[in-house]
Parts: C-alpha cells; structure tokens; sequence
C-alpha cells in the first residue's frame, strides 16, 4: 500500500549519499537510494544500534499510539503483529529485521557521532566531521558526500528542566531509562503527564509504595482499545497480503477521519469530540470513585492542542491510594523535597522526569554550515524555523530534512509522512540525475511562500490554542504540524514543480 520511488530502477548516477540517524527515517532513505539508483548510502548512528526513537527510549509501557499495521513502512508490511498497538521492544525488532534484510548494518558506523557537516561550494560537496565514540583519542574523522540525509529525529534530545537538576536522590529521564534502578517500595515523583508518564505511571505505581503525579496542566486521553491479534489472523495476513493490505487502508482511513475534528477549534465536530472525551473521562473516574478528580484531570484547553494520548489504564492508576496527584507548579526543589505551590512539601526517593523532548534543539549536536557559511542551528534559534515542502532549506544545497519544521502529525502515522518526504527527496535526486545537475537548492521565495501558507492554515486550528506543547515554539508559533491531512501531504508533495522551485547548480568538468 501507498509505495514510494521507482521500484527497481538502476542507473550508472552513484553520487555518495550520508544519512545521519537509523529510525525509520534513515532506514527508509537508505532503502529507497538503493532500490531506486542502487546507491549504497552510509548511515551514521550515535546509538549501540539501529532504530532511532524505539532503540533509545525504554521505560516500562513504552509503546505506540498508533496502530500496528499503519505505523510500518508501506514496501514492508509486517503480518506478525502481536497486537493493535505493539510496544518498544517489538517495534525495534521490526526495524532490525529491516536493516538485516537489506543489509543496512554492513554500511552502518555505530557509536558514531556526526559532529560537524559543511557545505563546500568550491567542490559543491559536504563535508562530514564524525566521531567514533569508543575511540579513546576523541578523534574526529573527515568524509564527503553529494548528498546529506538528516534523520535526526524531533524526539531524541531529552527535555531536562535545570530546576530538578539539583535534586540530591535518584534522577532518571524516560528517554533514558536506567534498568538498574529499584522501584520497589521507594517514594517516587514524576514531573509531567505526556505519552511517556501516561505509559510509565501504571507501571511504576504497581510496585513503588507511594506515588506522587505532578502535572501542571491536564491530558485529553482517548481509550485505546487494545486488542491482540490471533494466530489464524496472522497466518490469513502472510498467506494473503492483500488483505492485509486491506486492513492497513481501513486503519488509515479512519486515523484519516479525525482529522476534521483538529481543522477549526469552534467547529461543531471539535466541539463534540471535547463532549464525548470529557464524557468518557469523568464517567471512568467516577467509576474508580475519584469524582474529585474529575476538575482536576478534565483539560480546558481543546481536544488536540496538545497530544492525545491513548490509554486504559491511566485514569485508573491515578485513582489508586498509593498515587497521588498534585495539580499546579512546583515552586522548589532543595535536597530530596519537592515543594509544591499549595503549600506542601514532599521528600522522595526517586525522581522520574517526563519532561518530553527538546524538540527545537534536535540539531544541537550537529552543527551544519551551508552556503555562505550559515549556520542552521544559529538561524533557527534566532527566528521561525522554515523550509520548504518540509524537507529542503534554502542556502543547504542537497540537503533533506526529515521530520523537520510543519512535517509531523496529531492525528495519524508520522511513517506515512517519512514515506512522503523521501519520495520527494528520490523525485529530486532523479531530477538530478535526469539534467545532469550536481546540487538542488530550495529557492528563498518558494521556502517564504511555503512558511506563510504554512502559519496561515494554521491560524484557527486546534493546535493554536491556549495550551503549552512540543508543537510550539517558546514565542507560540507552531512550526512542528502539518496544518492539513496526509493525503494532501502525498498531493502536495507530488505536484511540486522541481525547475520552479529549486536552484540548479550545473555539474563542471
């Protein structure tokens, strides 16, 4: 279903491709270099191993919100699910799977660092500063590539407020879960209440003896509805592929059914949605016989300004009577107590920080310099970060952003979005290939237009209301969604005009 690139096309145009990171995205880039242009793409990781997001994060109940069947690669169908929503360790094996398959890991550098890339007009090259990070020289060593990949991730540089960076018992962050640490019995606080602390709290409030949830704004949570898959099921799925096909079109089309909901936050959808979730949300607390949850817990904010998260459990947890929640800010962290702004004050054993991610800094451990030595890192810091159709940037010749600025989602599979983005990424590599050019760049009025269309759809949205996420930047821009549904991001992909909107550096004897 939904296949991207030319499927089996091969050529004698081998320009050297790097691809920073091995999630879905590098993965993806890789497989498509090769089964288009059979180029062999060289894949650098920070990481032990590949798999991005679902190889680092690994704290109890870590899993994906969407389904299965829908979050995997289109060419790579998986018939072996385990269940509607599959956990950490079951995602990463699929990846893993992939990589072997198709040889990735024979031109993957693991434990290395990207350090530094720089774009060399003389040469119309990038050159590629990395690392190896077990070597004990702290060396860095040099490569240059035609064509950079950045799959770097939004989600991968942990959020840590430096308030709670003196507390003086256990710190772990949930991006990077310490297995060694004991639970059991201990006093536990966990700061925030994103998809990583709705997933970690139920597990964690099993064995610790006294939990304290502290949250300053509340969660619109929507019953996941989990469910397994049968062995015959899975069998029908490998001897059939078709329906299985089938199934992932359905899942898709229904994720694709919510999006009307987000488009207008006074629309008479959005206001339903709100409706039922409030609905659902206080008859489940009434049911654990919280009801005095139900003010604190019920956001005000609308359904979808800040990520959904689905669960059957959380709401449940809370109402425990070794959990406790405390709504508003904390004021002070001294020693192992934490002090709330009602007053109390609390000493723990451990504190777990569900702070999210540092969405704005992922480029933070690369720098990149494109032509006239701008500094990407620099000028997204000091003003909106754009692009152009989400995957290229003027002044960064041959050079693709993955999940960068307005190319992530709040309502169905960012997979299909990586799809697209590389699909774009082949149509502007044959483009190359094609006119016998040696760099595309995206031009700085199409880059314009793309941002102001961009800021314009998305005045109005849910998105742009009166809530805090990782959608935003700190001033309240959005630049993390795209404003529209992903068969319009397919469509708008598809129809760009390459001559239009890209400059054209010829290749020299």
């Amino acid at each position: 279903m939904f296949p991207i690139g030319r499927m089996g096309e091969k050529s004698n145009y081998s320009p050297t491709v790097a691809i920073i990171g091995s999630g879905f995205s590098g993965i993806c880039a890789a497989i498509q270099l090769k089964k288009n242009f059979g180029i062999d793409a060289q894949l650098y990781e920070a990481s032990s191993d590949i798999g991005g997001t679902w190889h680092a994060n690994t704290y109890p109940g870590c899993a994906c919100d969407v389904p299965s069947h829908l979050y995997s690669l289109s060419f790579e169908l998986n018939p072996n699910w385990s269940q509607k929503y599959s956990g950490q360790a079951e995602i990463h094996s699929y990846l893993q799977g992939i990589a072997k398959k198709y040889g990735l890991y024979d031109h993957t550098l693991l434990q290395t660092k990207v350090v530094q890339i720089t774009w060399l007009s003389d040469i119309n090259q990038w050159r590629l500063e990395y690392r190896h990070l077990m070597d004990d020289e702290k060396e860095n060593h040099v490569a240059y590539y035609d064509i950079v990949f950045a799959g770097l991730g939004p989600l991968r540089v942990p959020h840590i407020p430096e308030e709670y960076k003196g507390f003086q018992g256990t710190i772990v962050h949930t991006t990077q879960w310490d297995s060694n640490v004991d639970f059991n019995n201990k006093r536990v606080a966990i700061i925030g209440n994103g998809a990583s602390a709705i997933q970690v709290i139920p597990e964690i409030a099993k064995v610790a003896s006294t939990l304290y949830s502290y949250q300053r704004t509340p969660t619109w949570l929507v019953p996941k509805g989990q469910y397994r898959y049968w062995g015959w099921v899975k069998k029908l799925f490998s001897m059939v592929p078709l329906l299985m096909k089938f199934h992932r079109l359905t899942l898709f089309l229904v994720q694709e059914c919510m999006f009307p909901s987000f488009k207008k936050e006074n629309s008479w959808i959005a206001r339903l949605t709100r409706r039922i979730l409030a609905w659902d949300m206080r008859r489940r607390l009434v049911k654990q016989g919280r009801a005095d949850l139900v003010p604190l817990l019920i956001p005000s904010y609308p359904v979808g300004c800040k990520r959904i998260v689905r669960t059957d459990d959380y709401l449940e947890t809370l109402s425990r009577k070794n959990v406790v929640v405390k709504m508003g800010h904390i004021t002070d962290v001294h020693g192992r107590t934490i002090a709330h702004e009602d007053g109390s004050e609390q000493e723990v054993d451990i504190l777990i920080l569900a702070t999210g991610f540092d969405v704005a800094g992922s480029l933070a451990s690369v720098k990149v310099y494109g032509r006239n030595n701008v500094q990407l890192n620099k000028l997204w810091s000091m003003s909106i970060p754009k692009t152009f159709a989400t995957t290229s940037i003027h002044n960064f010749p041959n050079f693709f952003m993955m999940l960068g600025p307005n190319s992530g989602l709040g309502h169905n599979s960012v997979v299909l979005m990586i799809e697209g983005q590389v699909n774009h990424a082949m149509k502007c590599i044959r483009y190359m290939k094609d006119h016998n050019l040696q760099a595309l760049e995206a031009k700085q009025d199409s880059q314009e237009a793309f941002a102001k269309k961009m800021a314009k759809e998305l005045k109005g949205t849910v998105w742009a209301g009166n809530c805090t996420s990782f959608y935003k930047t700190k001033s309240g821009i959005i630049t993390g969604l795209w404003p529209r549904n992903v068969m319009s991001f397919w469509s708008y992909l598809s129809a760009i005009d390459i001559a239009k909107n890209y400059i054209h550096y010829q290749k020299t004897n």
